[in-house]
């Protein structure tokens, strides 16, 4: 039998959507892929979750980014991947910094950090500067979603693009619903609460909504100011949870209310999907290309949007509007997309003479 080719996923940052998306990747082509897993965690970003995916070894690390590139080097040399999947900005970063080496490389942004509002301009000014010099040491840009392709292929002199559409395969349910209060209409938000998925967004909307037969929940937190305000303004919050306990929370909504201002395509909008609930996002470009029911640009659209949806019918007919969410976003796409991917990776790096990308030691 021949031997399959091997991935190792990279990602410095690892916890909620880039698990659920990297188990995704690894679940949709592990018939033709052997996948190994490198990761740099932090204490409030594990939930256990990442103990689930079906890699054929991993390791996992903790210390500063010095330590995650010389520990990246030698992982390398420890699994000999074919290819190397680097995950989100921070580890495609370190991975194009790395020296010549032997896989071919991957990167998937999972959203630019240029694209990032919450940092200063002449930061978001050298990451683009940046994102351009390095992408031609790229076999492969796999970019998420058709936005973050269209930026990608805006680049001076950009790699070889393929577009991945994310996609959820959840697990069988273990915990029931976790529902409202009887009788409210309970409309939630799950993401880390913090700036980029638009903490400031959800409280404005539901503002104008004290009173009214709703109860809002954010599922996930961060101990942060952002926090503080959430539970200030009467917004019950988890806190950090695992994946079956935040799927549990999801199912229980009545409404998802997604609204981060800048981000990749969100994990948690395709879970809603999936559990057929219905969805008002706020409209950013990130989002371009997903058959969303109902996208609201401003708070006060938010707030009309979701008064009009305390009719059940309504909501009945928004949830309908998932199934098509799902449809896009697919397993059986998001895996030829992937093949596509790899394929197209390999095919490069039998197009380098080897001794132009040494073994590192």
């Amino acid at each position: 039998m021949a031997r399959k080719p091997a991935v190792l996923h990279v990602s410095e940052a690892f916890g909620g959507g880039i698990v659920s998306a990297i188990d995704s990747y690894v679940r949709a082509t592990s018939d033709s892929y052997v996948h190994y897993g490198f990761f740099r965690t932090r204490d409030d970003h594990r939930t256990s979750d990442e103990d689930g995916i079906p890699f054929r070894d991993t390791h996992l690390m903790q210390g500063s980014l010095l330590s995650f590139y010389r520990s990246c080097l030698e992982v390398i040399k420890r699994f000999e991947p074919d290819l190397v999947h680097f995950h989100s900005s921070v580890a495609g970063f370190v991975g194009r910094l790395l020296p010549p080496v032997r896989p071919a490389l991957i990167y998937s942004p999972h959203c630019y950090g240029f694209e990032r509002s919450d940092i200063p301009q002449l930061v978001r000014t050298a990451i683009k500067w940046f994102e351009a010099a390095a992408a031609p040491r790229l076999a492969v840009l796999a970019a998420i979603g058709d936005y973050e392709a269209e930026l990608s292929r805006r680049f001076p002199f950009p790699p070889k693009i393929v577009t991945l559409r994310n996609a959820v395969s959840l697990p069988p349910r273990t915990l029931p619903p976790a529902k409202g209060p009887p009788g409210a209409v309970t409309v939630g938000m799950l993401g880390r609460a913090n700036e980029q998925k638009g903490v400031d967004f959800f409280l404005s909307s539901i503002k104008p909504l004290k009173g009214k037969n709703f109860h809002f929940k954010w599922i996930g937190g961060a101990h942060s100011s952002w926090e503080a305000r959430l539970i200030e303004a009467g917004v019950e919050v988890t806190g950090w949870v695992t994946r079956d306990q935040a799927l549990a929370h999801l199912e229980g909504l009545d409404l998802y209310f997604h609204t981060a201002a800048w981000e990749g395509t969100p994990v948690s909008l395709l879970e809603a999907a999936q559990l057929r609930r219905p969805i008002v996002a706020r409209a950013i470009p990130h989002l371009s290309g997903l058959p969303i029911g109902s996208m609201v640009r401003h708070p006060e659209e938010a707030a009309r949007t979701m008064l009009a949806l305390l009719d059940p019918a309504k909501r009945a007919a928004l949830a309908r509007v998932s199934d098509q969410i799902s449809d896009c976003h697919s397993i059986q796409r998001l895996k030829a997309s992937l093949l596509d991917c790899y394929e197209t990776a390999l095919a490069a790096r039998r197009s380098v003479p080897q001794h132009s990308a040494a073994r590192v030691s």
